[in-house]
């Protein structure tokens, strides 16, 4: 228990104890000794760690007196990621207050913030700047709004205003592998500057081939099937005689 201040009411019935503790702590021993002290009744009232700073006061890393004493009447939800959409170190120890919490004025830019960042491209970024087509945004400063980009691997990064680049859309680079499979070239056909009402018929040693150009049906009779079916029945006969 670390006891801050306390208070009486204005018809000074109550007296009000105010602390601050880690965990809830029962004080009901101590209430009565505290009770037959002061012959009135007592009240203890447990405060976090924003309000004990408010109560006790100080002076901040900006040199100013905190900020929490001086004028806000109420806290507003502070979390890491406005520090990191700042661009503030992410050390507890450094973007922390007296109070051991996140510091309150780290909300009062985030809005602001918010916008800059769909004005001015972020880190990561691809843009094309006066002295190079092609190069990726390594820092940015919001607030002076310029942009560092990392023009030469084995360069320091160059300074630019961030009105005079212009964001570039890179594709995938991954060479995309097409499998092509090559066919053999098959012979022309002589009838390829005929008229459709001309009938040709070829005859091959395994093949017939007869076109109607009335229904323009095509049928393909290979001697080679017939042949593997004479072969399937004299095998099966054979067998049978076996």
């Amino acid at each position: 228990m670390k006891p801050l201040y306390c208070e009486y009411t204005l018809d000074h019935s109550k007296l009000i104890f105010y602390y601050c503790a880690e965990d809830r702590v029962d004080f009901r021993e101590l209430l009565k000794l505290l009770a037959a002290e002061f012959k009135t009744r007592i009240e203890l009232r447990q405060i976090g760690p924003r309000e004990a700073a408010r109560i006790i006061g100080g002076i901040g890393t900006c040199g100013q007196v905190l900020c929490c004493q001086r004028y806000l009447r109420e806290f507003d939800f502070v979390t890491m990621k406005m520090a990191k959409e700042q661009s503030m170190s992410l050390n507890n120890t450094k973007i922390s207050g007296s109070c051991g919490k996140l510091m309150c004025c780290i909300a009062y830019e985030s809005e602001l913030y918010k916008e800059l960042r769909k004005e001015i491209p972020g880190v990561g970024t691809y843009v094309k700047t006066p002295s190079c087509e092609c190069c990726k945004i390594v820092s940015v400063d919001y607030i002076k709004k310029i942009v560092r980009t990392q023009e030469n691997p084995n360069g320091m990064p160059v300074a630019h205003d961030a009105s005079k680049v212009e964001v570039v859309n890179i594709k995938n680079k991954k060479e995309t592998t097409i499998q092509v499979t090559t066919v053999e070239a098959l012979p022309k056909s002589e009838t390829e500057n005929i008229e459709e009402d001309v009938i040709i018929e070829e005859l091959n040693e395994t093949e017939n081939i007869v076109v109607e150009t009335e229904e323009n049906v095509v049928e393909v009779n290979r001697s080679e099937e017939k042949s593997n079916k004479h072969k399937h029945f004299y095998k099966k006969k054979k067998k049978y005689k076996k």
